[in-house]
């Protein structure tokens, strides 16, 4: 059985298949850095022992499928420098068990959702290079940071009218 594939930095080309799914004892998929493009597949939550996902810098493309906030046994999720549409949605708040959190440069529109702030376990999170807008609020603040492990967060809050405000940011862009 196989628990871990790793296909990072191998040029890989084509369409993010499907068929990956049902590898349903896979614990960690990584395919960073390749030229993999489509969707992520909406069977995605077929993989219910997953621990990573790490598909950054690749050319998947859409919206984030709902079935991917199903996935509650991740602890890693890096999806940075991607060509995803639309806005993060507040489900993200159920991948309680996440530690790492990179969505850098995915190109994600509308507010940062608030429900980040259920992230208890979250460590670091990078949200920059993105189109969001509006602020993380104090009470996200305060549960990540006081409330919780949060050691790296960065955003796009730089300059004299940042896209977004937060005062726990440990960088700014």
């Amino acid at each position: 059985k196989i628990i871990k594939l790793q296909l990072n930095e191998i040029n890989a080309r084509g369409k993010f298949v499907s068929e990956i799914t049902h590898l349903q004892n896979l614990i960690e998929l990584d395919i960073f850095d390749n030229y993999i493009s489509g969707t992520i597949p909406s069977s995605i939550d077929n993989l219910k022992k997953m621990k990573k996902l790490d598909f950054d810098y690749n050319y998947l493309e859409g919206a984030l499928p709902e079935s991917l906030y199903k996935m509650t046994s991740l602890e890693w999720l890096d999806i940075d420098n991607n060509y995803f549409i639309g806005t993060l949605s507040e489900k993200i708040g159920q991948l309680t068990n996440l530690t790492t959190l990179s969505l850098f440069e995915c190109r994600f529109v509308g507010n940062i959702p608030q429900s980040i702030g259920k992230l208890k376990k979250l460590e670091s999170l990078s949200l920059d290079g993105n189109f969001f807008s509006g602020n993380i609020t104090e009470e996200t603040c305060f549960d990540l940071t006081v409330n919780g492990t949060m050691r790296h967060m960065s955003a796009d809050c730089a300059g004299e009218n940042p896209k977004v405000a937060c005062e726990c940011c440990s960088e700014c862009f």
